[in-house]
C-alpha cells in the first residue's frame, strides 16, 4: 500500500530532483540564455502559462434519506518552456482540495485519489484527513522536439489515437470514463512516441509505454492516410498480455460525420488456446442550420455483459478498470446526444446511454452558462437505472460547477 506523504519536504525529497530541474531551474536557465543572447523577447515568448480555477459541488443520492454533499477545488497549471527553434517542454500540474461526506464513507478514498501509474510517481497527498485532502499530481510533463517532419515526444503525456466522439478502442495508451466529465485533459501516461509526416495527408508514429515487464508494457505502431476523403488509420503492437490490431476511419456520409473504431486482442502466451477480444464503436453526428446537435452511437464489447447478472450496481461503472479492451461493463451499448446552442451564452445538452443485459440506462442532461469572457458555470445531472431484482435507480448526483480560466 503506498505510504501518505504529509509535508511537501517528504514530498520532493523521494527522488523527485528532477521535477524542480524541469519546473523551475531550466525556465531560470532559459531566461538566462536570452539575455546572454541579448535578444529582445519577452518572457511571456519563452514561458507560457495557462490554466484554470474550479469548484465543483456534488450532491449523491439514491433517496431523500441517503443525500451526500461534496466539494472538490481545483486549479490547474499548464507550463510550456520554448527552448529555441526545435524544442519545448511541456507540464501540467492538478491540485485538488477534496472536502465533504463521501470520503468519510470510503477508507479507501485517499489511496484511491493518489493513485499514479506511472513510471515515476507524481501524485502526492499534501493533506490526508478524514473529511479533507489536498493532493498535487503532474499529470503531463514531457520534453518534445520537432524538425521537419519528425516529432518526437519524452515522458508523461497524453497518446491520443482515438478518432470517435464516446468511445475509443484504438485509444491503447490512454483509455478513459466519460462518466468522469470534470478532467477535460484526461490521463497521460509515461511513454515515448516518435511521428513521422511523409506528407501533409498521412503519418506514421511509434509509441512506447515500457513497465518492468512486457506483459505490462505497451508497443504499437500506427499508420494514418486519406482515402476516398475518408482518413483511416491502421495500428497494431503488443498491449499488456495481448497482441493487439485496431482499425479505424472518420469521414462522411452525405452532411452527417461518420466515424468508428474497432480493436482485436488476442494473448500472445495462449494463443491457439484462448479466444479474443473484440471491442468496436460506430458513430454518426449531424449538426442542423438552427443549432441543434445530434449524435448517435454503439459500441461492441464481446467480453460485456449480454444477460442478467446480480448484484449489479454503480461499481461496475465506476470501479471497474477502464482499458481499450473494457470501456463498458455491458456487450451491447447505445448512446443517444442532442444539444443546442441559445445565443453565444447558453448551452443545453442531453445524452442517453442503454445498455443490454442489464437493461443499464444512464440519462445525463448538461446546462451551461458563460458568464462573461473567461468565467462559465455549469450544471451536470448523473442519473443511473438497471435491472436488479427489480428494476430500479442505482444512483444519482448533480454537479454544479463555477470555472474561471486564464
Amino acid at each position: 500500500m503506498k505510504r501518505s506523504k504529509n509535508t511537501l519536504f517528504r514530498v520532493f525529497t523521494q527522488q523527485k530532483t528532477f521535477i524542480f530541474i524541469l519546473l523551475f531551474a531550466l525556465p531560470m536557465s532559459l531566461y538566462s540564455q536570452k539575455e546572454k543572447a541579448k535578444t529582445k523577447k519577452k518572457f511571456k515568448d519563452i514561458i507560457d502559462v495557462s490554466g484554470y480555477v474550479k469548484y465543483l459541488n456534488t450532491s449523491s443520492f439514491t433517496n431523500a434519506d441517503d443525500l451526500l454533499n461534496d466539494n472538490l477545488l481545483h486549479n490547474r497549471i499548464n507550463l510550456k518552456a520554448y527552448l529555441g527553434n526545435h524544442f519545448e517542454i511541456q507540464a501540467g500540474i492538478r491540485n485538488r482540495a477534496f472536502y465533504g461526506e463521501t470520503m468519510k464513507l470510503n477508507p479507501l478514498y485517499a489511496q484511491q485519489i493518489d493513485k499514479d501509474n506511472g513510471i515515476i510517481d507524481m501524485s502526492w497527498n499534501i493533506v490526508n484527513q478524514k473529511a479533507f485532502i489536498l493532493n498535487t499530481t503532474i499529470d503531463r510533463l514531457f520534453v518534445n522536439f520537432y524538425k521537419g517532419k519528425f516529432d518526437v515526444k519524452l515522458g508523461r503525456q497524453r497518446i491520443n489515437w482515438g478518432i470517435s466522439n464516446l468511445w475509443n478502442p484504438n485509444d491503447l495508451f490512454n483509455a478513459y470514463n466519460f462518466l468522469d466529465f470534470d478532467y477535460e485533459e484526461r490521463p497521460g501516461t509515461d511513454a515515448v512516441r516518435i511521428s513521422y509526416f511523409p506528407n501533409f495527408s498521412s503519418s506514421i508514429e511509434f509509441a512506447y509505454q515500457p513497465e518492468k515487464t512486457l506483459d505490462e508494457s505497451i508497443i504499437a505502431l500506427m499508420y494514418k492516410f486519406n482515402k476516398w476523403n475518408y482518413d483511416f488509420q491502421i495500428l497494431g503492437g503488443n498491449y499488456n498480455t495481448d497482441l493487439a490490431l485496431g482499425l479505424g476511419w472518420a469521414g462522411n456520409i452525405k452532411d452527417a460525420g461518420f466515424k468508428g473504431e474497432a480493436t482485436y486482442f488476442h494473448n500472445r502466451r495462449r494463443f491457439s488456446k484462448s479466444r479474443g477480444v473484440f471491442t468496436g464503436t460506430l458513430g454518426l453526428d449531424y449538426s442542423f442550420k438552427d443549432g441543434y446537435y445530434a449524435n448517435v452511437g454503439f459500441l461492441y464489447n464481446s467480453e460485456g455483459v449480454s444477460k442478467y447478472i446480480s448484484g449489479f450496481s454503480l461499481l461496475n461503472l465506476f470501479g471497474q478498470e477502464i482499458s481499450a479492451k473494457n470501456l463498458m461493463p455491458t456487450k451491447y451499448t447505445f448512446m443517444g446526444q442532442v444539444s443546442k446552442a441559445f445565443g453565444p451564452a447558453w448551452n443545453v445538452s442531453l445524452v442517453s446511454v442503454y445498455g443490454t443485459g442489464v437493461h443499464l440506462w444512464m440519462i445525463i442532461p448538461t446546462v451551461s452558462y458563460s458568464i462573461k469572457e473567461n468565467w462559465d458555470i455549469d450544471m451536470t445531472v448523473q442519473t443511473f437505472f438497471a435491472q436488479q431484482r427489480v428494476y430500479k435507480n442505482l444512483g444519482n448526483s448533480v454537479n454544479l460547477r463555477l470555472r474561471y480560466s486564464y
